[in-house]
């Protein structure tokens, strides 16, 4: 098969679509799930989730396996200088977004910063290099008793208190303690805004934490929740880095949602939005003709609706049963915090066995590692079975397990005696 047609083929497909490849050796062809497009090879997801390379001098022919593109025909020049032009804007906005606590809760710092009466803390807020030093306990613990003197004194309500306690952990390496006080401030959000305010608190926490997974699910829920700050600014730099990981994560079921709402007072926005989502996404067909239509008059919402259908979530990886896992934990009610380090329950959402660790989520939120050392031989065996099979992450049974933690968290908080 000629290089640029294959290349021109796989354009109009779009990433995490299913294709057929005819290797010129073998009789049949094989699905994959493309993942990304390279110079010589396409790199993509076996039947059973295993990465691989695939070199395009090999292949005899493609196509898709889950339906071809509408769109066809080459693309022209002025759409894609106009699709150019947009990718870089916008992936300059997503550069600077910035999980920053100054950036993201100015309002709340400030008003903290007023009503403090320690120098040191006052500091603290105020000055970014200052939130670069780790804060001892006996420090942290002066700070939090301060807030909550505030907040009892009527000086601070308390979000705000929240969100200073919130910093000041952070700073002290408390990271259980932290994610409690979000917890603490969602549960008791009495307005949408004030909900939006503790999610937007959780995805700056994992972020901190490296946990990407729930990084991504709690920014997605400050959109789900509502799309208020894009009425105010359109460029918020958070947004454009949500619509990125979007296509990182292969999740895009919720996004609809979420453009509908944006398509209600901003239809350009919307349309920019998806056009971006779709180039990301290796969809440059569907995304071009997006831009070509923002010159018309009328903005139609079965056009924008047509073109996020042709995106298709790949909902076989770990995000999306992390993704189960922690809808089942919080739609339950079975979030929970654990004063001690043992008895602690969660649910596996990765393992890898060629590398004998994993991943819990547990019943706190909080992201727990683990090595096949650390449980017996019978636990990994179920662990196995219940979500290292060809099963789909929809047919797969929740996998429950026991275990202590090490109190202290470097990289990521560890579990061991799992059970």
């Amino acid at each position: 098969m000629d290089k640029m047609g294959l290349e021109e083929f796989l354009a109009g497909c779009g990433i995490n679509r299913k294709i057929k490849v005819y290797k010129k050796d073998k009789e049949g062809g094989s699905v994959y799930t493309l993942k990304e497009i390279g110079a010589e090879y396409l790199y993509a997801l076996d039947s059973v989730g295993f990465r691989c390379k695939l070199a395009m001098d090999s292949i005899a022919a493609i196509e898709w396996a889950d339906g071809v593109p509408d769109r066809k025909g080459p693309v022209k020049k002025e759409e894609a200088a106009g699709l150019k032009k947009l990718i870089k804007e916008k992936n300059d906005l997503r550069d600077k977004a910035n999980l920053d606590t100054l950036e993201l809760f100015r309002n709340e710092i400030s008003i903290l910063s007023e009503k403090v009466d320690s120098a040191l803390l006052k500091e603290y807020l105020t000055n970014s290099r200052s939130r670069m030093v780790l804060l001892d306990e006996m420090q942290a613990e002066e700070f939090l008793v301060s807030f909550q003197k505030m907040f009892e004194r009527g000086e601070i309500d308390r979000y705000v208190m929240h969100i200073g306690s919130m910093v000041v952990c952070i700073a002290g390496r408390k990271f259980k303690e932290c994610i409690a006080q979000c917890f603490q401030m969602l549960h008791g959000a009495d307005r949408r805004e004030n909900k939006r305010k503790g999610y937007l608190c959780l995805a700056y926490v994992m972020n901190r934490l490296k946990d990407e997974d729930q990084s991504f699910y709690w920014l997605e829920k400050y959109f789900l929740e509502g799309t208020q700050i894009l009425r105010e600014d359109s460029s918020y730099p958070l947004w454009w880095r949500y619509l990125a990981n979007t296509v990182g994560f292969g999740s895009f079921e919720r996004l609809g949602g979420i453009l509908q709402q944006v398509y209600e007072f901003d239809k350009n926005l919307a349309y920019e939005s998806l056009a971006y989502v779709l180039a990301q996404n290796n969809a440059q067909r569907q995304a071009n003709y997006l831009v070509s239509c923002m010159e018309q008059a009328e903005l139609s919402w079965d056009t924008l609706h047509g073109a996020y259908q042709k995106l298709d979530s790949e909902k076989d990886n770990k995000y999306h049963r992390f993704l189960k896992c922690a809808d089942d934990i919080l739609s339950n009610g079975k979030y929970k915090t654990y004063d001690k380090d043992q008895g602690i329950d969660g649910l596996v959402y990765e393992y890898v066995p060629m590398r004998s660790y994993g991943f819990i989520i547990g019943y706190d939120m909080i992201k727990y590692f683990f090595h096949s050392e650390c449980a017996s031989p019978r636990v990994i065996k179920d662990i196995k079975a219940s979500i290292c099979t060809i099963k789909s992450v929809e047919e797969e049974e929740l996998c429950k397990v026991a275990f202590s933690r090490n109190s202290e968290c470097k990289r990521v908080y560890e579990a061991y005696d799992v059970v």
